[in-house]
């Protein structure tokens, strides 16, 4: 991959589109900090991959771990701030202090779910009561808990906050135990595609629990299936990306 080309992150490869290249320019003086080529193929294999792959892999972890990948992503970020702000600076056409803003409230947020996750306990799921018998007198017991959707979450960022717009996003997927498939805003996705191969070439994330889709969002909402999340703008909670329907557990 080219440092001209910003290609997509689809099935653990960076893949280069077929459609015509856009140009993304430094809005103060017009100079070209990259093109990208949207994908016109089918996007449904990535979309299966990162339920499959990246979802059994999330799911697999504890909260606690969770957060450990959190706070692993938000130092990596923070070590790599200065760079980041001149991309930031160079893509945006915003201030230097704008950029700030943007890269340090995305490690904020990260940095945020890591240390909730300290406090979710060292299971893969949620408790939400007391176990209670199944009948008077029984042994037998049961409880509700809370477990990640089965799903895919599909991100689609504004032009605005490309940093923080996309790393608060997946601060809570992730911590839910739900891959992500991001898809900034074109016109200023260079700093969202640095973010997202900085992770990748450090090797910081289980397998298929990040995607990153350049240019057009082709069919990938096509593929949105029942256990999906979508999310366009804002944040959401980790309950928002847990099943609606608790499972019953029960003891005897």
């Amino acid at each position: 991959m080219t440092a001209e080309s910003l290609d997509s992150f689809l099935h653990g490869t960076w893949r280069a589109g077929e459609g015509d290249p856009v140009t993304l320019v430094n809005p103060a003086n017009g100079a070209s900090v990259g093109s990208v080529r949207a994908i016109r193929s089918s996007l449904g294999e990535a979309v299966r991959w990162g339920r499959e792959v990246g979802g059994t892999n999330l799911r697999a972890l504890s909260f606690a771990e969770r957060g450990e990948l959190l706070d692993r992503m938000a130092k990596l970020v923070h070590e790599q701030r200065e760079p980041l702000i001149d991309i930031a600076v160079a893509n945006g056409g915003n201030t230097r202090g704008d950029a700030k803003f943007d890269i340090d409230g995305g490690i904020a947020v990260l940095a945020h779910y890591a240390e909730l996750a300290k406090s979710l306990g060292s299971a893969p799921w949620l408790v939400l009561d007391e176990a209670e018998p199944i009948f008077r007198s029984s042994k037998i017991r049961a409880e509700h808990v809370l477990v990640a959707r089965h799903g895919l979450a599909i991100h689609i960022n504004a032009f605005n906050f490309p940093a923080w717009g996309m790393l608060g996003k997946a601060a809570v997927s992730l911590l839910a135990g739900m891959p992500v498939i991001c898809k900034p805003a074109t016109s200023t996705a260079a700093l969202a595609h640095r973010i997202v191969e900085l992770f990748s070439e450090r090797e910081l994330l289980p397998t298929a629990s990040l995607q990153l889709l350049m240019g057009s969002a082709g069919d990938l909402l096509d593929h949105v299936g029942p256990q999906d999340v979508i999310a366009f703008t804002g944040s959401q909670g980790v309950g928002n990306q847990i099943k609606t329907h608790p499972v019953v557990v029960a003891r005897g």
